[in-house]
């Protein structure tokens, strides 16, 4: 047992030098696409490849493994070489191990040792003592799971990378990271990137990079991007430069597997509180709604009444009423000042014979017996004409009244409308409360699976890795992309 343990220590100290090389490697700025080169001065034979001794039969089950996926971008973002570093896991125990892979490589390379790499197809054999080995294989093309695209402009006007070596200006770069989706798999949902870039503070002042996290390395200022999985983004770097250059445009992805602890409860019991206060507004809304209802049949049972009432209180409605009784007030108002003139009449012609028969000297007994007859008579005239009076008080009160109520049926009219607009108002507001409590009263499933996702999203899961190469690769531990851009340098560095 203790002896395992050493060896698998072994293993594991091995395998992280070799991926520290590695990462050094590619710290440096020296171009990947020059790494073809190494092909010269007795490396020649690690690319050696040999025939399978004998035909394969079937499907061979594959060693498990790890996949680096190297990239160099061109600087507009775009590929112009890929080739993968595959990191074989043997069995300690077994000496003279067969390992098995899959990939279709246009050349494969042995980063371990001198052992003799065997194609057919897609497979591939490699027959060694080691613990863990390392190959190199190139792909003649691929899609990688994201669309890169870099655009560079100065004082405001589109150029190329190579437009920008050297010169002074204002400088901007706009890095675009969409879902490539001719690349098949789940990778653009499952993988995280970090995309970073450096410029340095003796050349480029005044740096803006909004989104990005900043650091000082020495003279360096470090830009870095973090984009989640299944998540597309757009940034931009704008700085004034003087001689301008810059180191490669780094974008490292990994699988997102965080182990960090979130409470869906409390953002459940968030949504569940949503869905019982949208029942309650509704139940709410209808409470207001039969209010309005019965407010709204008041004024209208009002509005009935005033006009009912404005059509029977008038100076025409009450001669009606009396006619309709056996009074005529209109003709009895006729009568009474007809009669009130034949009075007139008679009295002016009784004073104007008292005045005769004064001149005339007749005895006092005859012109006292007129005298009473005028007395008689002048009350009688009095009173027809205070009834006559009357009358057109009572026709003046009830038309004076039934303007009153027609002012009075005016405002109940236009509450009434007004309250006939709430009504309406509160009918569509319950009628949305409803529509919103059927929708959300099952959102809350599909909410909380919403969320769950989102959580998945950002906390990555511990799945096993789906080969970039291969699908028969089934024993993939994990699985890396490094993708790399060449530098912007000024043509008298280049030289």
């Amino acid at each position: 047992m203790v002896e395992r343990k050493r060896v698998e220590k072994r293993k594991h100290i091995r395998r992280a030098s070799v991926i520290l090389a590695l990462c050094l490697a590619w710290s440096l700025i020296v171009p990947i696409g020059n790494w073809a080169s190494a092909e010269g001065a007795g490396l020649a034979n690690m690319w050696a490849v040999t025939a399978l001794k004998e035909e394969p039969e079937g499907v061979f089950e594959a060693t498990p493994k790890e996949e680096v996926i190297y990239g160099n971008l061109k600087h507009d973002g775009s590929l112009s070489k890929i080739y993968v570093v595959n990191i074989l896991e043997g069995d300690a125990a077994e000496s003279g191990k067969l390992l098995i892979d899959y990939g279709d490589y246009t050349r494969v390379k042995n980063l371990t040792s001198e052992a003799e790499i065997a194609i057919d197809g897609d497979l591939i054999q490699i027959e060694t003592d080691e613990e863990i080995l390392y190959y190199e294989g190139t792909l003649e093309t691929a899609e990688l799971p994201w669309r890169i695209e870099i655009r560079y402009f100065l004082d405001g006007t589109a150029c190329t990378a190579r437009e920008l070596a050297g010169v002074s200006g204002e400088v901007r770069i706009a890095l675009s990271i969409k879902e490539n989706p001719k690349c098949s798999g789940s990778y653009f949902d499952d993988y995280a990137l970090q995309a970073s870039l450096s410029l340095d503070t003796n050349f480029c002042r005044n740096i803006r990079a909004e989104g990005a996290t900043q650091a000082n390395v020495g003279s360096q200022k470090q830009l870095t991007y973090t984009i989640l999985p299944g998540r597309e983004a757009e940034y931009a770097i704008t700085t004034e430069a003087s001689e301008f250059e810059m180191s490669q445009i780094a974008i490292n992805g990994v699988k997102l597997a965080m182990d960090v602890e979130l409470d869906e409860s409390q953002l459940t019991e968030q949504v569940e509180q949503l869905v019982s206060g949208v029942s309650d507004l509704d139940e709410g809304a209808g409470t207001v709604k039969s209010g309005t209802a019965s407010l709204s049949q008041a004024t209208g049972r009002l509005l009935t009444g005033v006009e009912s009432l404005r059509e029977n209180v008038s100076a025409s409605a009450y001669r009606t009423a009396a006619k309709g009784q056996g009074l005529d007030v209109g003709q009895l108002r006729s009568q009474n000042a007809s009669a009130a003139g034949s009075l007139e009449q008679q009295i002016s012609t009784l004073k104007a014979q008292i005045a005769q028969l004064e001149q005339a000297g007749a005895p006092k007994e005859q012109t006292e017996a007129l005298r009473q007859q005028v007395a008689t008579l002048e009350p009688l005239v009095e009173l027809l004409g205070a009834n006559n009076a009357n009358i057109d008080g009572v026709d003046a009160y009830l038309d004076a009244t039934n303007g009153s109520i027609g002012a009075s049926q005016s405002g109940v009219r236009s509450l009434d409308q007004g309250i006939g607009e709430i009504d309406r108002g509160v009918g569509a507001l319950k009628d949305g409360t409803t529509k919103m409590k059927d929708e959300t009263s099952a959102a809350g499933d599909r909410i909380g699976a919403a969320i769950a996702e989102t959580i998945s999203r950002i906390t990555g899961d511990d799945g096993q890795p789906e080969s970039f190469v291969s699908s028969k690769n089934t024993e993939v531990r994990s699985l890396q992309f490094v993708l790399r851009t060449d530098a912007i340098e000024s043509p008298e560095d280049e030289q």
